[in-house]
C-alpha cells in the first residue's frame, strides 16, 4: 500500500498531506507533525494498518471549558497573620576527630602511586628492549656493509686476474 493511498484513505484527519512514511530495520514509521507511530511491514492487513494508523492520528476532542461556578467579589481575602521569629544559632561541638576514610578508599592514592611506578617500570624496560633490538639491527646492517665491501674486494681480483689475459694483443 503506497502513501498517496493511505492519505486518501484517512483524508478525514485535519494535516493529513503532511504524513510521511520512513521503513527502517523491516517497519515503516509514520510521522504526521510531531507523532510517530510504527508498523512491522507485512504482519498487519491493509483494512488493519489503515485503522490504526486513523487511531493513531486522530485528533484527541478537546473538553469545552466549563466554569467551576467561582464568586468574584471586590472585598479583599484576608491573610493569616504570621509572626517571623529568628531562630538561635546552634553550635556544633565535635568531640571526636572526623574520620578522614568513611568508604575505606584512604590507601587509594598509594595504590594509584604504585600503579603508576609499576608502569614506568614497563615502560623502561619495554625501551631498554627497543634500544636492543636498535643494536641488533645496526649489527645487521653492519654486517651487510662488510659482505658488500668484501664482494667489491673479490669482484676487483677477478677483474685484475682477468686483466692480466686481455692486456695486449698478440703480436
Amino acid at each position: 500500500m503506497g502513501l498517496r493511498e493511505v492519505k486518501d484513505r484517512l483524508s478525514h484527519i485535519p494535516g493529513i498531506e503532511s504524513l510521511t512514511v520512513e521503513q527502517r530495520n523491516g517497519t515503516e514509521i509514520y510521522s504526521l507533525g510531531d507523532q510517530r507511530f510504527e508498523i512491522p511491514k507485512g504482519n498487519a492487513s491493509v483494512r488493519s494498518r489503515v485503522q490504526s494508523l486513523a487511531n493513531a492520528f486522530q485528533p484527541v476532542a478537546q473538553p469545552e471549558f466549563q466554569p467551576l461556578g467561582l464568586i468574584m467579589s471586590d472585598e479583599p481575602t484576608p491573610l493569616p497573620t504570621v509572626e517571623i521569629v529568628p531562630q538561635a544559632i546552634q553550635t556544633v561541638v565535635v568531640s571526636e576527630p572526623i574520620k578522614r576514610s568513611v568508604t575505606g578508599a584512604s590507601h587509594l592514592g598509594s595504590s594509584i602511586a604504585s600503579l603508576i611506578a609499576a608502569i614506568k617500570g614497563e615502560v623502561d624496560a619495554a625501551h631498554t628492549d627497543l634500544q636492543s633490538a636498535a643494536a641488533d639491527v645496526r649489527d645487521g646492517i653492519n654486517t651487510v656493509k662488510s659482505v658488500a665491501k668484501h664482494l667489491r674486494t673479490e669482484a676487483d681480483d677477478i677483474r685484475s686476474s682477468l686483466g692480466q689475459f686481455s692486456n695486449g694483443g698478440p703480436e
